[in-house]
């Protein structure tokens, strides 16, 4: 995922401003992290039913991780990490694709931003309630554990669907687990997915108007581009034009401009 096209190099190389759903910077990712924790003293094994906590245990350990790891977090955080736990050496050794981009793009001296605040995007996850968020848990437990026993990585199926670049494709992946006559499902989908696409079409259309000499790439979850809400046609609901790059417009992006 961080072997990026040429065309997008060439994108990021050409703009004059970087922006991601929230910013890189130190203090901005120690929030987020902060955020995560559970208040005061408690811990995982005060907060979840102990057939939960010894699944969620379980689990863990058969993917070599200890609960221990994660006994202060919060049970949106901890159920939002176990879908990578198949790429924990990736983790532990590269950056994750944000990070990369912020990096690159801090070392060519571009403008760096985030369309949302570390709230913001944690508020749609904090929006449930403790109860809401262990029901959240066990039903990503159900999905992984039924990938295992299918001798499947549902997270593989992401990374290897998202590589094609087949955005309907990726959409109906992250979906097909979803179940919108549920309320817990519709309220997580809502926060997550639909507001946090206004909110972003909205930002970013008011960002281009207010700088429109400036060459922006914005960088946001895959799942937040295509789809009747999703962002790329929200934004051409409020007049923006555009055009999907593709590996033919490689050579034909305006040249960097020099420091």
């Amino acid at each position: 995922m961080l072997a990026l096209p040429r065309v997008v190099e060439e994108a990021l190389a050409a703009s004059d401003a970087l922006f991601l759903e929230i910013p890189m910077d130190m203090s901005t990712l120690t929030a987020s992290m902060s955020k995560m924790m559970l208040p005061g003293d408690k811990t995982l094994s005060d907060v979840l039913p102990p057939p939960l906590y010894r699944r969620t245990d379980k689990y863990l350990e058969s993917k070599g991780v200890n609960l221990a790891m994660f006994e202060k977090q919060k049970v949106w955080a901890i159920m939002a990490q176990l879908p990578l736990l198949d790429y924990l050496k990736e983790l532990a050794t590269r950056q994750p694709l944000d990070l990369a981009l912020y990096m690159q793009a801090a070392g060519q001296g571009k403008e760096l931003g985030g369309i949302e605040t570390v709230d913001e995007q944690i508020g749609a996850l904090e929006s449930l309630t403790q109860d809401e968020q262990i029901k959240m848990l066990a039903k990503t437990l159900d999905v992984l554990e039924e990938a295992v026993r299918s001798g499947k990585s549902h997270t593989q199926s992401m990374v290897k669907t998202y590589l094609s670049g087949d955005e309907q494709a990726l959409l109906d992946l992250m979906n097909e687990d979803l179940d919108l006559d549920d309320p817990v499902d519709r309220k997580l989908y809502d926060n997550l997915i639909i507001k946090r696409n206004e909110r972003m079409a909205e930002r970013v259309a008011k960002q281009l108007k207010a700088q429109p000499d400036t060459a922006f790439f914005f960088a946001f979850g895959a799942g937040h581009m295509g789809g009747p809400k999703g962002v790329v046609p929200l934004l051409k609901a409020q007049g923006v034009k555009l055009r999907r790059l593709t590996a033919a417009d490689a050579g034909r992006l305006p040249k960097p401009k020099k420091p």
